[in-house]
Formats: C-alpha cells, sequence, structure tokens
C-alpha cells in the first residue's frame, strides 16, 4: 500500500502536481534506507535537493542602485532637425542643374 502511495506521489511530483505535504512525504521516504529497488533511480534526486535545502551562505549581497537614464528632450528635437536637413539637402542635391 505504501509502495503504491509513493508511486502516485512520484508521478505527481513529476507532473508538478503535489503539495508541500506530499512532497514533505516523498523527501522522507527517499531519505529513508529502506527505499523499493525500482525507486532506486530516484533516490539522488531527493537526496540531493534535501541537502541543497540545507545550503546557506554566509555572503552579504548589495543590490546597487543604478541611475536611471534620462534622455533629454533637446535631444529628440536635434535628432528631428538632423533628419529634416538630410531630406531638404537629398531633395535639392537631386534636382537637375540647369
Amino acid at each position: 500500500m505504501e509502495l503504491d502511495r509513493i508511486d502516485k506521489l512520484l508521478e505527481a511530483y513529476f507532473e508538478g502536481a503535489t503539495d508541500l505535504d506530499e512532497e514533505a512525504a516523498l523527501f522522507d521516504y527517499f531519505n529513508n534506507q529502506q527505499v523499493a529497488d525500482h525507486l532506486l533511480p530516484y533516490k539522488p534526486i531527493f537526496v540531493g535537493l534535501s541537502a541543497a535545502r540545507k545550503e546557506s551562505s554566509t555572503r552579504e549581497f548589495s543590490i546597487g542602485k543604478e541611475p536611471a537614464r534620462i534622455i533629454k528632450s533637446w535631444w529628440y528635437g536635434v535628432a528631428a532637425m538632423a533628419v529634416v536637413s538630410i531630406g531638404i539637402g537629398s531633395f535639392y542635391f537631386s534636382q537637375p542643374q540647369i
């Protein structure tokens, strides 16, 4: 009966359909030394995940505040003038000279 429950929980775990209590039951089962032979390939996964949960870092992280990029509105005017002057210049120089 226990193996049927573990098989169903394992299938639901890999489908992402388990809650925290069911996952805790799986972790408890696979961290125990008495794992069924057909479930032994899954044991390193749960042992590794249990070990990863216990890890912690002593390093302090700080997220620096990056200054916001401010595009000044006069740049838009300069860009627009450049586009207009290039357009007028190309129109003027493309006309046949008489």
